[in-house]
């Protein structure tokens, strides 16, 4: 959507640097707040050199830059993660979501270095503390990082399964009560075609698009992570899976996915899954809920005793 003439004109007159991030930003609002967080990086970085280092962080961002990189951090609910360029960007969408503790699994070092760096900060902040958070401690130093290979299966060195069998030192896959991912879901088109500018310009390929060596040949090349993840959850005997997607119309497509292996309820999740709108869809043989508001975001699938944990609602 092209910008209106009487919106440029108006930050042409007010501000040169609200003019320069106003075609990235896309409205007034956000261009102001940009330019304060920008401004006040600024400063601290240099208290006595803001202003032409202000000056580069407004050209870097006006070229598309993630405003996260710049900064070199961003707020997730009250928790400030790290980033740098290379590994995605934390979502506000995503702070809907439950969070867990987990091991995390990634198949790429930059992605797995960040997260140690993460969870050092986090421990060190939670050990400086004056509350006792003993539990939330604990489990953030048992929290470990992996490195696998999602597309391998059990018998290669990288796959998952190899991974955590090393990690937990049991001659079978271990067991897991939940599986999350966000796996690479975009195909090559919509990457060249309908993807953002910064997200192509400046975030990993690696971690948004499935490799040509990973193509299964199916029609739909961003889904081809799906019926691998659908099988380790089997083979890891999750309770509970939720799996990112693009939109709707690959939330279906994933749904459909999991209706066919064993998993008691099936739901779409979008945006907000926690407003009151509820609807359903045939997806062949299975009625699958669509839960919340704005685009469809994730597949939510539970099993066995997880019926249990959820609640009245999911019934």
């Amino acid at each position: 959507m092209r910008l209106r003439p009487s919106l440029l004109r108006f930050a042409r007159a007010t501000d040169r640097h609200l003019l320069a991030l106003l075609p990235i930003c896309r409205n007034l609002q956000s261009a102001r707040n940009e330019l304060r967080w920008l401004k006040e990086h600024a400063r601290e970085q240099s208290p006595d050199g803001s202003r032409p280092l202000f000056g580069q962080y407004v050209r870097r961002r006006a070229l598309g830059e993630p405003l996260q990189y710049i900064l070199g951090s961003e707020y997730f609910g009250n928790l400030k993660i790290k980033c740098r360029p290379g590994v995605l960007i934390p979502r506000h969408r995503l702070k809907a979501s439950t969070m867990l503790d987990t091991v995390g699994i990634d198949v790429s070092k930059t992605a797995l270095q960040l997260a140690e760096d993460n969870l050092a900060t986090q421990i060190r902040l939670q050990r400086a503390t004056k509350t006792d958070e003993g539990t939330r401690r604990e489990s953030l130093e048992h929290l470990k990082f992996l490195k696998a290979d999602v597309m391998r299966k059990e018998d290669d060195t990288t796959s998952v399964v190899r991974a955590l069998r090393q990690h937990t030192d049991l001659p079978l896959a271990p067991e897991f009560d939940v599986l999350i991912s966000n796996p690479p879901y975009i195909s090559t088109k919509a990457f060249s075609t309908t993807t953002a500018r910064s997200v192509r310009q400046f975030e990993p390929k690696l971690a948004l698009v499935p490799r040509s060596s990973d193509s299964t040949g199916s029609r739909h090349e961003g889904d081809v992570f799906y019926p691998r993840i659908v099988a380790l959850a089997d083979e890891l005997q999750a309770k509970v899976m939720l799996l990112e997607v693009a939109d709707m119309e690959q939330a279906l497509r994933v749904a459909a996915i999991v209706s066919r292996s064993h998993w008691d309820g099936v739901e779409i999740w979008r945006d907000e899954p926690a407003t009151a709108s509820l609807s359903t869809v045939t997806i062949g043989d299975s009625t699958v809920k669509v839960r919340g508001d704005g685009h469809g975001r994730s597949v939510f699938a539970y099993r066995g005793t997880a019926t249990s944990w959820l609640g009245s609602q999911f019934l």
